[in-house]
């Protein structure tokens, strides 16, 4: 039980993680339409993956509680309070620094700290789970996430 604890503690982070970035990508790409269309369609389309990422969070998580309403919403509510990650601000926190970018290339600064620590923390999830599928799912996150690391640097380059 203990272990199953900590995998649905991991999940509600992973979700936490996932909405945040979705905020954060989604305004970003609003900020970057009128600047930039290549920045923005980039934006958009992590916003678009960070979406899928989290439903299937969503779907790990009524796997390991049997019903799609988790039978332990009292934790699921008390994390959704208590664990936000820092990883990416939260929504109306991300909505204000993204608005006090003057530069391209500062967006996807951004975005490469919050992408190297969300790498990070699915590594601590897939070295500590106890759930088989869970561990694989976030060895896939982690290349997701490595993949999304590339670009935004790729782009971090090209604008800096």
């Amino acid at each position: 039980m203990l272990e199953d604890m900590k995998d649905l503690e991991a999940i509600e982070i992973g979700l936490n993680l996932e909405k945040d970035g979705i905020h954060f990508y989604t305004a970003a790409a609003k900020k970057m339409e009128g600047q930039d269309v290549e920045a923005a369609a980039v934006l958009r389309q992590l916003a678009e993956e960070e979406q899928k990422h989290y439903q299937d969070f969503l779907k790990k998580r009524n796997e390991l509680t049997g019903n799609e309403h988790s039978g332990h919403a009292g934790i699921a509510r008390l994390m959704k309070k208590l664990v936000h990650t820092g990883i990416f601000a939260p929504f109306g926190e991300s909505a204000q620094k993204i608005a006090s970018v003057t530069e391209v290339w500062e967006i996807f600064a951004m975005a490469i700290r919050a992408e190297k620590d969300s790498i990070f923390f699915y590594h601590e999830a897939a070295d500590s789970g106890a759930d088989d599928s869970g561990r694989r799912m976030y060895r896939w996150l982690i290349g997701e996430e490595t993949r999304h690391l590339r670009k935004l640097g790729e782009l971090y380059e090209k604008y800096r």
